[in-house]
């Protein structure tokens, strides 16, 4: 759940840059909206996880290098400030590509 906020819009990008011709107008702008409001609804999960029960993820990826005895690993700290940031990010960007789907409703280039 927690690498599915920060990968959820880049993999909507993607989908969306594939198959939009395959999609109608409306389809696009549904499947927008639920992805951001995805992304919405997990930072809150994560941040009622976080803050209010205490407790921090770690989450290590790859190693980035080692030497000797120090390893360096490239991955993802999610503590209370991460759960606040992403709150006000995710929320901020639904609502603006709410407004942005609403104002360019007439567009015939929308998608």
């Amino acid at each position: 759940m927690y690498l599915l906020i920060i990968f959820l819009p880049l993999i909507s990008c993607f989908y969306f840059f594939l198959f939009t011709p395959y999609l109608s107008k409306n389809g696009v702008k549904f499947l927008s909206l639920l992805n951001m409001l995805i992304t919405c609804i997990l930072s809150w999960i994560l941040f009622l996880e976080i803050v209010l029960n205490q407790s921090i993820c770690s989450i290590k990826l790859l190693p980035w290098f080692e030497s000797n005895l120090l390893f360096v690993y490239w991955g993802f700290y999610f503590d209370n400030l991460t759960a606040i940031m992403l709150i006000v990010i995710t929320n901020i960007s639904f609502l603006v590509h709410l407004y942005s789907v609403s104002y360019m409703s007439e567009d015939p280039h929308l998608p």
